[in-house]
């Protein structure tokens, strides 16, 4: 077998499960038949890529993306740690086990394998910031997360990502009146939040609560 042609396949398919949300001609049931079948199609190929060579970062990165969809915390967690002890430089390997983190609620060990992330691969950093925000809110490092959002935000300005988190920030730093601007620029490019439930649909598992709070203290009902 040509292993890096199966890993490039891997990878072909993880693309497409990533834009699938961009994708506006597909809507509910055939959006969610096409993520099935590109998500079976993940789930093969990582096995089969996995079984090849069970001691490969890069095949082990295969499978932490599958079980991370599949929402399999203890597996990403584990699998990610042995692609780090096989090969520590690993980037995509510390990314993982940093959102697994997060998700877990240990925005710190979060913090810190992103941040080394960060460090091996630069390139990806914008992919990752979005990341790196939300696990400050969640460690309730404020300042930096707003600081993060801002510099974000002055480079993508049109990304209503950081926008949405510099309002939840905002909001929960007590800055009402410029947090309710905030939201207000949030909204006008989200026609599809009107409230605090329909955010709640889209706002990040690890900080919902506390996402949710800030929202509400920018007037978000």
């Amino acid at each position: 077998f040509n292993y890096g042609y199966l890993l490039r396949k891997f990878n072909e398919l993880l693309d497409q499960m990533h834009l699938l949300p961009v994708f506006p001609i597909l809507k509910g049931a055939d959006r969610v038949h096409f993520q099935d079948v590109i998500f079976e199609k993940l789930s093969r190929a990582a096995k089969f890529v996995y079984g090849l060579d069970p001691e490969n970062s890069a095949a082990i990165n295969c499978m932490v993306n599958v079980h991370w969809m599949n929402m399999d915390i203890d597996r990403t967690l584990a699998l990610s740690q042995k692609a780090l002890d096989i090969n520590p430089y690993d980037s995509n390997a510390n990314f993982s086990i940093s959102v697994a983190y997060a998700q877990n609620g240990d925005f710190e060990s979060g913090i810190r394998h992103l941040n080394r992330a960060f460090e091996l691969d630069p390139v990806s950093k914008r992919d990752w910031t979005v990341a790196l925000i939300m696990m400050n809110i969640g460690a309730d490092h404020l300042d930096h997360a707003l600081s993060l959002a801002n510099n974000a935000l002055a480079d993508h300005a049109s990304d209503t990502r950081y926008l949405g988190f510099k309002t939840v920030i905002l909001g929960l730093l007590g800055q009402e009146d410029a947090a309710a601007v905030c939201l207000s620029d949030f909204l006008a490019n989200r026609p599809e939040i009107n409230s605090l439930d329909d955010y709640e649909k889209v706002a990040p598992d690890a900080i919902k609560q506390k996402a949710l709070t800030g929202m509400r203290k920018a007037g978000l009902h």
